[in-house]
Protein backbone atom coordinates (compact mmCIF):
# COMPACT_ATOMS: atom_id res chain seq x y z
CA UNK A 1 0.00 0.00 0.00
CA UNK A 2 1.45 3.36 -0.98
CA UNK A 3 1.13 6.09 1.58
CA UNK A 4 0.00 9.53 0.53
CA UNK A 5 1.71 11.53 3.27
CA UNK A 6 5.19 11.61 1.75
CA UNK A 7 8.16 9.61 2.89
CA UNK A 8 7.85 6.43 4.93
CA UNK A 9 9.21 8.36 7.91
CA UNK A 10 6.46 10.97 7.58
CA UNK A 11 3.88 8.23 7.20
CA UNK A 12 5.01 6.50 10.42
CA UNK A 13 5.11 9.83 12.25
CA UNK A 14 1.58 10.56 11.11
CA UNK A 15 0.39 7.10 12.25
CA UNK A 16 2.05 7.49 15.64
CA UNK A 17 0.66 10.96 16.28
CA UNK A 18 -2.87 9.94 15.37
CA UNK A 19 -2.84 6.48 16.99
CA UNK A 20 -4.87 5.34 19.93
CA UNK A 21 -2.90 3.76 22.80
CA UNK A 22 -3.77 0.33 21.35
CA UNK A 23 -2.66 1.50 17.93
CA UNK A 24 0.73 2.53 19.30
CA UNK A 25 1.34 -0.99 20.57
CA UNK A 26 0.35 -2.38 17.18
CA UNK A 27 2.82 -0.04 15.46
CA UNK A 28 5.61 -1.19 17.78
CA UNK A 29 4.92 -4.84 16.98
CA UNK A 30 4.87 -4.05 13.25
CA UNK A 31 8.19 -2.18 13.42
CA UNK A 32 9.75 -4.99 15.46
CA UNK A 33 8.73 -7.46 12.76
CA UNK A 34 10.17 -5.23 10.05
CA UNK A 35 13.49 -5.11 11.88
CA UNK A 36 13.34 -8.90 12.37
CA UNK A 37 13.07 -9.33 8.60
CA UNK A 38 16.02 -6.99 8.19
CA UNK A 39 18.07 -8.97 10.73
CA UNK A 40 17.37 -12.21 8.85
CA UNK A 41 18.31 -10.61 5.55
CA UNK A 42 21.61 -9.35 6.99
CA UNK A 43 22.31 -12.73 8.60
CA UNK A 44 21.95 -14.47 5.23
CA UNK A 45 24.09 -11.79 3.56
CA UNK A 46 26.84 -12.17 6.17
CA UNK A 47 26.49 -8.53 7.26
CA UNK A 48 27.24 -8.81 10.95
CA UNK A 49 27.15 -5.10 11.85
CA UNK A 50 23.84 -4.50 10.08
CA UNK A 51 22.38 -7.65 11.62
CA UNK A 52 23.41 -6.40 15.05
CA UNK A 53 21.83 -3.02 14.41
CA UNK A 54 18.54 -4.59 13.34
CA UNK A 55 18.52 -6.93 16.34
CA UNK A 56 19.28 -4.02 18.68
CA UNK A 57 16.25 -2.16 17.31
CA UNK A 58 14.03 -5.17 17.92
CA UNK A 59 15.38 -5.51 21.45
CA UNK A 60 14.76 -1.81 22.12
CA UNK A 61 11.16 -2.14 20.96
CA UNK A 62 10.63 -5.26 23.08
CA UNK A 63 12.08 -3.44 26.09
CA UNK A 64 9.68 -0.54 25.48
CA UNK A 65 6.74 -2.95 25.28
CA UNK A 66 7.92 -4.64 28.47
CA UNK A 67 8.25 -1.35 30.36
CA UNK A 68 4.78 -0.29 29.26
CA UNK A 69 3.16 -3.24 31.05
CA UNK A 70 1.40 -2.72 34.36
CA UNK A 71 1.75 -5.95 36.33
CA UNK A 72 -0.77 -4.82 38.97
CA UNK A 73 -3.59 -4.30 36.49
CA UNK A 74 -2.53 -6.97 34.04
CA UNK A 75 -2.00 -9.71 36.58
CA UNK A 76 -0.99 -13.07 35.18
CA UNK A 77 -1.31 -11.91 31.57
CA UNK A 78 1.16 -9.08 32.12
CA UNK A 79 3.55 -11.40 33.95
CA UNK A 80 3.41 -13.91 31.08
CA UNK A 81 4.02 -11.15 28.55
CA UNK A 82 7.04 -10.01 30.56
CA UNK A 83 8.40 -13.54 30.48
CA UNK A 84 7.91 -13.76 26.72
CA UNK A 85 9.61 -10.41 26.22
CA UNK A 86 12.57 -11.43 28.39
CA UNK A 87 12.84 -14.78 26.62
CA UNK A 88 12.78 -13.02 23.25
CA UNK A 89 15.59 -10.67 24.30
CA UNK A 90 17.74 -13.66 25.32
CA UNK A 91 16.99 -15.54 22.07
CA UNK A 92 17.87 -12.46 20.01
CA UNK A 93 21.16 -12.06 21.85
CA UNK A 94 22.02 -15.71 21.28
CA UNK A 95 20.96 -15.54 17.62
CA UNK A 96 23.27 -12.61 17.02
CA UNK A 97 26.14 -14.07 19.00
CA UNK A 98 26.04 -17.42 17.22
CA UNK A 99 24.73 -16.24 13.85
CA UNK A 100 21.67 -18.46 14.25
CA UNK A 101 18.68 -17.94 12.01
CA UNK A 102 16.63 -20.37 14.12
CA UNK A 103 16.60 -17.93 17.04
CA UNK A 104 15.53 -15.08 14.79
CA UNK A 105 12.74 -17.16 13.28
CA UNK A 106 11.54 -18.19 16.74
CA UNK A 107 11.34 -14.59 17.97
CA UNK A 108 9.68 -13.54 14.73
CA UNK A 109 6.96 -16.16 15.33
CA UNK A 110 6.50 -14.96 18.91
CA UNK A 111 6.18 -11.34 17.81
CA UNK A 112 3.80 -12.22 14.97
CA UNK A 113 1.61 -14.22 17.37
CA UNK A 114 1.63 -11.33 19.81
CA UNK A 115 0.69 -8.86 17.07
CA UNK A 116 -2.11 -11.11 15.84
CA UNK A 117 -3.39 -11.56 19.40
CA UNK A 118 -3.16 -7.84 20.08
CA UNK A 119 -5.11 -7.02 16.93
CA UNK A 120 -7.76 -9.58 17.83
CA UNK A 121 -8.06 -8.27 21.39
CA UNK A 122 -8.30 -4.62 20.41
CA UNK A 123 -10.44 -4.70 17.26
CA UNK A 124 -13.85 -4.83 18.93
CA UNK A 125 -12.94 -1.89 21.14
CA UNK A 126 -11.52 0.20 18.31
CA UNK A 127 -14.38 -0.62 15.96
CA UNK A 128 -16.75 1.35 18.21
CA UNK A 129 -14.70 4.51 17.52
CA UNK A 130 -15.24 5.49 21.15
CA UNK A 131 -11.62 6.23 21.95
CA UNK A 132 -12.45 8.39 24.97
CA UNK A 133 -13.55 5.33 26.93
CA UNK A 134 -10.55 3.30 25.81
CA UNK A 135 -7.69 4.20 28.12
CA UNK A 136 -4.37 2.73 29.15
CA UNK A 137 -6.23 0.99 32.00
CA UNK A 138 -7.86 -1.34 29.47
CA UNK A 139 -4.49 -2.42 28.11
CA UNK A 140 -2.59 -3.14 31.31
CA UNK A 141 -0.31 -0.24 30.43
CA UNK A 142 1.16 2.12 32.92
CA UNK A 143 -0.62 5.50 32.69
CA UNK A 144 2.57 7.27 31.65
CA UNK A 145 3.35 4.69 28.97
CA UNK A 146 1.27 6.17 26.17
CA UNK A 147 3.03 9.58 25.94
CA UNK A 148 6.40 7.85 26.12
CA UNK A 149 5.47 5.55 23.28
CA UNK A 150 4.49 8.54 21.13
CA UNK A 151 8.05 9.85 21.37
CA UNK A 152 9.59 6.48 20.46
CA UNK A 153 11.89 6.54 17.47
CA UNK A 154 11.08 3.68 15.13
Amino acid sequence: MRNFVGTDSEYIESRVLSATPAGLIEILYEKALEHMASAQFHLRAGEVVERGQAISKVQAIINELNHALDAKKGGEIAVNLQRLYEYSIVKLTEAHRFGSEAGLVEVERILQNMLDGWREATRPIESTHNYDSFTADHMMLQPEASPALRSWTL
